[in-house]
């Protein structure tokens, strides 16, 4: 009798174990929705539309490549170049040095792109 009861209670423990990290998990998915920047165009005061956008450039390779040794030297490319057309399986392989993209530095830029929607009007 009593297995039965502690087997009874293990299952009601998991579940509401369970229960618990299903709604933690919808927490903190709710809380990083929030905390992501929102698409699409913003207004500014003159009435103008104002559109953000990232431009992505990969800088120097970082590739250690007497890491085996227990070295450290990189090869002195300056800029990722794509071997690629985009799409293709080179558009991820540098030109310049030969690595995968991933070893290049990151650098992201953002534009602004205006869309001069005021009703402004130039002095005759």
């Amino acid at each position: 009798m009593s297995s039965k009861i502690d087997k009874e209670t293990q299952e009601w423990s998991t579940s509401c174990v369970q229960r618990s990290v299903r709604i933690r998990i919808q927490e903190i998915t709710d809380n990083l929705n929030k905390m992501r920047p929102q698409k699409g165009p913003e207004k500014v005061p003159n009435g103008s539309v104002v559109k953000r956008e990232k431009v992505v450039r990969y800088k120097e390779c970082r590739k250690n490549h007497a890491a085996s040794i227990g070295g450290y030297a990189v090869d002195g490319c300056r800029e990722f170049m794509a071997a690629g057309e985009e799409g293709s399986d080179d558009a991820l392989k540098c030109a310049a040095c030969g690595c995968h993209r991933s070893f290049h530095r990151r650098e992201v830029e953002k534009d602004d792109i205006c869309d001069s929607s005021s009703t402004s009007s130039s002095p005759k």
